[in-house]
């Protein structure tokens, strides 16, 4: 079973139009996004958070259900409403958000609201670091993670930074590396790198974490692909797929779907063992797909859709 951990939200997409800006409803938040990927794609996953008892959270709860996501751990806040977040697009599509959470209900996700056995072994806990700026939830995590590293399931973490959610650039960063160490596989993209480990060079930056606790660290290139690093050296990279780009919502989601749903009953120990080549080439497929119509979770591929985009290079 594959746990995607952390935020559910409402992101609010535009759409083409005349007049006055036009958005359209879509459930999302990464961790529910990937949820999603991974379902679509034929795989198990379960949803760990909090949204509002509000309509907003009802949809994102129907929408993760319809799927086939396992929304037993989804949880209602009654003080607090489901966090919305309002997406723009600049001329290559590429996404810019505004957030409106104060407090988010997914902030308030308690420590004991945290199952205590849960992941286990054979499991994957997946995370990223919007629910780890201060609050509740942040603390909630930290329960979920330690019961992984006690229970032996693998850890994933995607930076996903929103520096816009917390109160300084500083915070971040700290929290970040703070809970960084957690994690067996890391991705971050080619403008979160050097945020996160102060390294200009991408090696450098897989290096500086890897000598850490990661077993695997990949790098997100936009639109030349990926690339992952491994503790004995070694290097492993899969260009990305041409497509026509509508927007790229959702992109790194599906990637991360596609990767999850290959690392499902992978130990930590035996990560860098597995045949990174196809698992990448797989993920960019996925990412293609995305890429290549508008929305979050309704641009994310079924398995025959990837393996469709596989079969064009």
């Amino acid at each position: 079973m594959i746990y995607c951990m952390g935020e559910a939200l409402i992101d609010f997409v535009p759409v083409a139009g005349e007049g006055a800006p036009q958005f359209a409803m879509h459930a999302g938040g990464a961790p529910a996004n990937v949820a999603a990927a991974v379902a679509k794609l034929g795989g198990q996953a379960a949803f760990i958070g909090k949204i509002g008892a509000d309509p907003f959270g009802d949809f994102i709860a129907q929408t993760l259900a319809a799927l086939g996501v396992d929304v037993s751990l989804l949880l209602r806040a009654q003080q607090a409403q489901t966090t919305l977040a309002f997406v723009t697009l600049d001329a290559r599509g590429d996404r810019r958000f505004s957030f409106y959470r104060n407090p988010g209900a997914e902030t308030l996700l308690s420590p004991q609201e945290v199952p205590e056995t849960l992941p286990a072994a054979g499991d994957v806990l997946h995370f990223g670091s919007v629910c780890l700026t201060p609050s509740p939830a942040r603390e909630a995590h930290r329960k979920a993670l330690r019961t992984a590293r006690r229970t032996g399931a693998l850890i994933t973490f995607d930076a996903n930074l929103r520096p816009s959610l917390w109160p300084s650039e500083a915070a971040m960063r700290e929290a970040v590396a703070d809970f960084i160490d957690y994690a067996d596989v890391v991705k971050l993209s080619e403008e979160e790198f050097p945020f996160v480990t102060g390294r200009e060079k991408e090696e450098d930056a897989a290096q500086e974490l890897l000598m850490r606790s990661a077993e695997a660290v990949v790098i997100s290139r936009g639109g030349r692909g990926a690339a992952v690093y491994f503790r004995d050296g070694r290097m492993c990279s899969h260009p990305a797929y041409q497509v026509r780009v509508a927007d790229t919502v959702g992109a790194g989601d599906a990637f991360w779907g596609a990767l999850l749903s290959s690392l499902d009953g992978v130990a930590a120990r035996d990560v860098a063992a597995q045949d990174w080549g196809m698992m990448l080439e797989f993920a960019c497929a996925a990412a293609a797909c995305s890429v290549s119509r508008p929305g979050g979770i309704s641009s994310l591929p079924t398995f025959d859709e990837a393996m469709a985009m596989c079969a064009r290079r």
